[in-house]
């Protein structure tokens, strides 16, 4: 060992042979990392608390940085599926249309209701969910779910109207 007496002391380490200090470090995180994922980053740890000498090196750490990636209000993660829920009013989803769906990146694409589309319906739309292998052209899917609100007239005409079309339908 190596002893270093009080006087030889220096004023940054206090003889510890280190010296605490904040550092900052820039890391790439490949997309589509998950939540709880950790990266290693080689050498960018603490030095150890030991004292150097010509026959003792000290070398630092790896830093070790776990992931916590915040929930998005749109989308859900399933693996490599991103998920979104879609409310369409029961009339859309009795006679189709085209409806806009935001996209991850935050663009939006047109998305075709087929008609006589029920409760729950899942629709797929390939290479829109989540990056696999940090590759953009290589996705998941997105999977958009649809929840059918049910109308309520809120005057005699609407209610006329719904009953004409439930005695059309034999309801």
């Amino acid at each position: 060992g190596v002893e270093i007496k009080k006087e030889d002391e220096c004023g940054s380490c206090h003889g510890d042979g280190v010296k605490t200090q904040i550092k900052q470090t820039e890391v790439k995180l490949p997309s589509g990392i998950k939540d709880g994922s950790r990266i290693r980053v080689s050498g960018a740890g603490d030095a150890p608390h030991i004292t150097t000498s010509k026959t003792v090196k000290a070398i630092n750490g790896d830093l070790i940085i776990r992931i916590r990636v915040q929930p998005d209000s749109n989308f859900k993660r399933d693996g490599r599926d991103l998920i979104y829920t879609s409310e369409i009013p029961m009339t859309t989803a009795a006679l189709g249309c085209i409806i806009e769906i935001p996209t991850i990146e935050g663009s939006k694409i047109k998305l075709r209701i087929p008609s006589g589309s029920e409760n729950g319906r899942t629709i797929e739309i390939p290479n829109q969910g989540v990056p696999i292998n940090d590759s953009m052209n290589n996705r998941g899917l997105m999977k958009v779910i649809l929840k059918i609100k049910t109308l309520r007239p809120i005057n005699a005409t609407q209610t006329a109207l719904l009953e004409a079309v439930a005695d059309a339908f034999g309801d």
